[in-house]
């Protein structure tokens, strides 16, 4: 049994069922919110990619690895309306610097890419809503990010 089984098995059929059609009514409201988002932030992330290829010298390519679930619009229309908003700047390498919200103790930059095999992978924490989130009314809520800390 696979964890979305397990959770299906234990919060029942009318709540999982009730959590994907939210989660679709999301997705088209996103989409009708910020039309061709996940292609804008896709072609963002892959010359992040290439910036991020270019600066760290254990990275071979800057092809991107593709994610086993996809950028979803209402995450992509969240995460472009946060970039618009300036409440993060992210450099040509893709790297994040908090703008509105308190920055890494350290001071450092938060990192959108990792390392995978010879290429580059996308952090989904930092996509996945950890920076915004668009409401079912289209409105952004800005949160504290959660990035993956370089």
């Amino acid at each position: 049994m696979g964890a979305g089984e397990e959770v299906r098995a234990v919060l029942g059929d009318a709540w999982w069922d009730g959590t994907v059609r939210q989660s679709e009514e999301l997705a088209r409201a996103a989409e009708v919110r910020g039309p061709g988002a996940v292609g804008r932030l896709g072609a963002l992330l892959q010359a992040w990619a290439v910036g991020f290829a270019a600066v760290r010298p254990d990275v071979l390519s800057s092809r991107l690895a593709a994610s086993r679930r996809g950028l979803r619009a209402d995450e992509a229309v969240g995460f472009l309306a946060a970039l618009d908003a300036r409440v993060f700047h992210v450099d040509s390498a893709g790297f994040v610097v908090p703008q509105v919200f308190r920055p890494k103790a350290s001071g450092g930059r938060y990192a959108l890419f990792s390392r995978n095999g010879s290429g580059v992978a996308v952090s989904e924490a930092a996509v996945r809503g950890s920076m915004s989130e668009v409401d079912c009314t289209g409105h952004l809520r800005v949160t504290e990010a959660e990035l993956v800390e370089s």
